[in-house]
């Protein structure tokens, strides 16, 4: 594998958008990368002085939110993906707007922003609409100009012996839909491991459920029959679409995965998981993955907390 350049900061999360990747950093980094060469396309830049906690893109935007706890500041934004990011007011100016209001509080370069009241947790897209909660807030559903189109109250789940936070949400992704084929919804994971699908067109409950495994859940990705679930506890689950037929190794944490022609590949601690029907197979590395791309030549490459590119499974 030639040996690509390296990311210029601490990454966390990549986004596929047609022939461009981009690469969320540790402390709101944000840069654009061709996805064939790997190659920077211009600087980082930090819109927000936070980290991005959770993002998506929709209609050829990057929405995505910001939380700077430290100031009790959290922002939701949509920046276009065309052209480059843009600085924004530094942790200091961030400070000192809350007593002087002519000082730009916004995510720089965004089309819209908006301050937030509540900790935002999830966020997914579908076409022109955005899913995203609030915490205590309730479930939102908005599109791409940031209109609203339905919102929903908290949810309701099922209270789960040994657990104090089970009705905390820990992540909104897209999923199938349960009763209807080709078609999807929105997929609402709570931090034990329960689920609620709800329709994008007006929010309201399809379906719920939850796995047998009992564990705090770290990481929800969905395959192409079924979903990759982390524990914190270190065991990695597998499932049907409908949460049937679980199977679990040890593994974890782990950072990310994809399914590829039904064998999953986990970016583990500290080791590189390929895991089908016949079998788990892993390979130890040094670093840690924090996400994974298959790359049109080189197959399955590994971004690491570095920033540094080296290959799936390697040994």
């Amino acid at each position: 594998m030639p040996k690509f350049p390296p990311i210029p900061f601490p990454p966390t999360k990549i986004h596929l958008i047609e022939n461009l990747i981009l690469v969320i950093g540790v402390d709101g980094e944000i840069c654009r990368i061709d996805r064939d060469n790997l190659e920077i396309i211009e600087d980082y830049a930090n819109p927000f002085p936070s980290g991005i906690t959770n993002s998506t893109i929709c209609d050829n935007l990057f929405v995505a939110t910001w939380v700077e706890n430290e100031l009790r500041q959290a922002r939701m934004a949509a920046l276009p993906i065309d052209n480059g990011f843009e600085n924004g007011i530094n942790k200091s100016e961030l400070r000192f707007s809350q007593n002087d209001r002519t000082i730009d509080r916004s995510v720089a370069g965004s089309i819209w922003s908006h301050e937030l009241d509540a900790e935002p947790i999830g966020i997914t897209s579908e076409g022109q609409m955005i899913c995203f909660s609030n915490y205590k807030r309730g479930i939102y559903c908005i599109d791409s100009n940031s209109e609203e189109i339905w919102r929903i109250p908290e949810l309701s789940w099922e209270a789960i012996k040994g657990y104090s936070n089970s009705e905390m949400i820990h992540t909104i992704v897209l999923g199938p839909h349960p009763n209807i084929n080709e078609k999807n919804c929105i997929w609402i994971w709570s931090i034990s491991g329960s689920w609620i699908t709800l329709e994008w067109s007006d929010g309201s409950i399809i379906s719920r459920g939850r796995i047998s495994t009992k564990g705090e859940l770290d990481l929800v990705v969905k395959g192409d029959d079924g979903w990759l679930l982390g524990l914190s506890s270190g065991e990695i689950l597998r499932c049907k679409s409908d949460g049937s037929n679980e199977e679990n190794i040890p593994g974890g944490p782990c950072n990310d995965a994809l399914n590829l022609n039904g064998v999953w590949h986990i970016s583990g601690w500290r080791e590189d998981i390929l895991w089908s029907e016949s079998g788990v197979q892993r390979v130890p590395r040094n670093d840690l993955g924090v996400a994974l791309y298959v790359h049109p030549i080189n197959g399955v490459i590994v971004l690491d907390n570095l920033g540094k590119w080296t290959p799936f499974a390697s040994s």
